[in-house]
């Protein structure tokens, strides 16, 4: 995959671009490149190692995906758009907080009373639209929100121990096309760990 796109906080726009193959993934943010070798097939097979390998299993194939995806979100299925020339299935819906709340179980992370009572919220103001090939399954858009009272949102903001203490609102959207094109990756002469950049990043959470 060879991918790019960008953020808007504010006025301020935030560009990057993500390549990986199965042994190396790169991503580049603010003209500075970090990079892992370690790929798609590396990190899957890490994973499938580890004590929640079944969890994983069920995951990260498209037909673990499938049979979770109930479990995971609730809402409805209709016909969606023509993009470029293929017909559609559109998925919208929210969190299911049952089903995340039994996944944290399953991968040993069980929720605390007032983290599942801060889950209910955020899946509630959740919102997923999803939407597929009608006949080859490809995924052509998602889109992801979360749009919480300002009374929900500080009171996750000002919490001590939850999960969900840096919850904010916002909507992320990914456009995808070009399904077997074929992607020429070319690693960059020198990057940073990908650790540097996930420190930078999210320094403030715990």
């Amino acid at each position: 995959m060879d991918a790019s796109g960008s953020v808007g906080v504010g006025g301020l726009s935030l560009n990057g671009r993500v390549v990986v193959d199965e042994h190396n993934v790169f991503i580049q943010f603010m003209n500075q490149w970090y990079g892992e070798r370690q790929g798609i097939r590396d990190a899957l097979g890490k994973a499938k190692d580890g004590k929640n390998a079944q969890v994983w299993d069920e995951l990260a194939t498209p037909e673990g995906l499938r049979r979770n995806f109930d479990h995971l979100f609730s809402g409805d299925v209709s016909e969606g758009p023509l993009v470029e020339g293929v017909p559609t299935w559109k998925f919208e819906g929210r969190m299911n907080a049952d089903g995340i709340a039994d996944l944290a179980r399953r991968l040993d992370s069980e929720l605390t009373d007032a983290e599942r009572a801060q889950l209910d919220k955020v899946a509630v103001a959740s919102n997923l639209v999803l939407i597929v090939g009608q006949d080859d399954h490809l995924p052509r858009h998602i889109e992801f929100g979360i749009h919480l009272s300002a009374a929900d949102l500080k009171a996750m903001q000002d919490s001590s121990s939850s999960t969900l203490q840096g919850a904010e609102n916002g909507k992320a959207t990914l456009e995808l096309s070009e399904f077997g094109k074929p992607v020429e990756i070319t690693a960059p002469q020198s990057f940073k760990p990908l650790d540097t950049l996930f420190e930078q990043l999210f320094s403030g959470f715990e």
